[in-house]
């Protein structure tokens, strides 16, 4: 009952708008009856669109569309008769007329919550209905995990719509997608709102925190008895520090609307457990509601894009040109293993700091040595054939690119960042600490030999951790 009141309130709240404003426009030009029935015709017609609109009937579509026209009539023929009545204890007809539907709005909650309840139109559909949001599905690690998500969830049990931003490419056919034509999420409340108030979902997913925090706000609003499970997928604290530049005032606004929305979820999935203790100690998010669920990986897809055309053995980096990546530091330990082992790096990715990192390469000269690229549909291609990887961040939350270097068996650099200490026990990985003198020793020591962890095998390969995952949706 709730959630029916909240979601005819979001509809009543756009007719009683549009009722005041069409009602103080008609009295302008015509008499006050006529301007009555005009108000009534229009308001009849937008009230019988909304509700089709909202509230999907798929069973007996015919009869209660028949049942609806007279509900809405016998309605506007109450407003009508009501109306007249309370014309005599107001002057403002204005006035007479909020009052009007303003107690007419409680009955209709009573009679369309008993109409719509009627078995006749209540159609039973086996399969739950997910929503997934993302602004894409094609570079960063939020992105690939919602790629393997789309293909791990069964078309056979799931009504899956996928809601993007940019146009992307989706292989599986069964998967409804829709494209947002906004080139800000924000920009595109309501129709975000309209989509989840006419599909009712069953759950809502995504997983960037603008994009969850915008989503719980819209559930909480829309009256939806869709359930929210949100992907955290990187270390909040520190990203909003690096995203608002330390603007305590900025941090503090988005940590309430982390803490809100968040605890205002059903399950939330956290890939390394450093960010989980981060969302209850920082954001004082419910311990109860937290999962820590490792990445989802799909090992099957990597060697379907190997191609070993590229046979330089160079070092390789991949990911945005951003200062949470912090390649400016990765750049001076570089120059500094210079001096004991020559060596070429392979900087993949695409991002702000791009000028700056240039504008560093040549300053330590290493135009020779240090070559950027823009990122690259198949990094594959690179990965195969790279010495070994690279990471400097300041903090991740688990990054893919470990992952499938870890299964290729390519040896892996990283500094003891927030997140990183998820890999200490695979063979093939090393963890320094954050000082370019001891980092710059570790890149001597790299070769191009490949370590098979069975530490690895064994969290992705032998146990079911995409089967954990996918409980979520259960």
């Amino acid at each position: 009952m709730i959630n029916f009141f909240i979601k005819f309130l979001n509809i009543s709240t756009i007719i009683f708008v549009f009722n005041i404003l069409i009602f103080n426009i008609l009295i302008n030009f015509f008499p006050l009856h006529l301007a009555l029935i005009f108000t009534l015709s229009i308001i009849f017609i937008l009230n019988f669109l909304f509700i089709i609109y909202a509230f999907d009937i798929k069973k007996n579509r015919e009869y209660f569309l028949l049942g609806l026209i007279f509900l809405s009539l016998t309605f506007r023929i109450l407003e009508y008769f009501l109306f007249q009545q309370i014309l005599f204890y107001f002057e403002s007809p204005t006035l007479g007329w909020v009052i009007t539907i303003s107690v007419t709005f409680f009955l209709k909650i009573i009679f369309y919550k008993i109409y719509f309840d009627l078995k006749i139109f209540k159609y039973k559909n086996t399969k739950k209905k997910i929503l997934i949001f993302t602004p894409d599905i094609k570079n960063g690690g939020a992105e690939k995990n919602i790629s393997i998500l789309l293909d791990s969830l069964d078309t056979r049990k799931f009504e899956i719509s996928l809601i993007l931003w940019k146009n992307s490419l989706v292989q599986n056919k069964k998967i409804k997608k829709i494209v947002i034509k906004k080139s800000k999420i924000r920009n595109s409340f309501f129709i975000i709102l309209f989509i989840i108030i006419k599909k009712n979902p069953d759950y809502i997913f995504s997983s960037l925190n603008h994009l969850n925090i915008f989503l719980g706000l819209i559930r909480i609003i829309s009256g939806s008895k869709s359930k929210q499970i949100i992907r955290e997928s990187n270390y909040l604290s520190y990203k909003l520090k690096d995203e608002y530049k330390n603007n305590k005032l900025k941090i503090l606004i988005r940590k309430f609307l982390t803490f809100i929305t968040y605890n205002y979820s059903d399950k939330i999935i956290c890939p390394s457990r450093e960010i989980n203790h981060d969302l209850v100690k920082n954001f004082k998010i419910k311990k109860s509601i937290l999962r820590f669920i490792p990445n989802l990986f799909d090992g099957k897809k990597i060697f379907r894009q190997r191609d070993f055309k590229f046979t330089k053995k160079s070092l390789i980096s991949i990911g945005r040109l951003e200062l949470q990546k912090d390649y400016q530091f990765m750049l001076k330990a570089f120059k500094e293993s210079l001096k004991f082992k020559d060596n070429t790096l392979l900087i993949i990715g695409n991002g702000s700091e791009k000028k700056n990192l240039t504008q560093l390469i040549n300053k330590l000269s290493l135009q020779s040595k240090v070559k950027i690229i823009k990122f690259q549909n198949n990094i594959y291609n690179f990965l195969f054939n790279s010495k070994a990887l690279l990471i400097t961040s300041k903090y991740e939350g688990m990054p893919n690119i470990v992952l499938e270097s870890c299964h290729l068996g390519i040896k892996c650099l990283l500094t003891d960042f927030p997140g990183s200490s998820f890999f200490k026990k695979y063979n093939n990985v090393k963890i320094s600490k954050k000082e370019i003198s001891l980092y710059s020793k570790e890149i001597v020591k790299l070769d191009e030999k490949r370590i098979f962890s069975k530490s690895f095998n064994e969290d992705f390969l032998k146990k079911d951790s995409k089967k954990i995952f996918l409980d979520c949706f259960n």
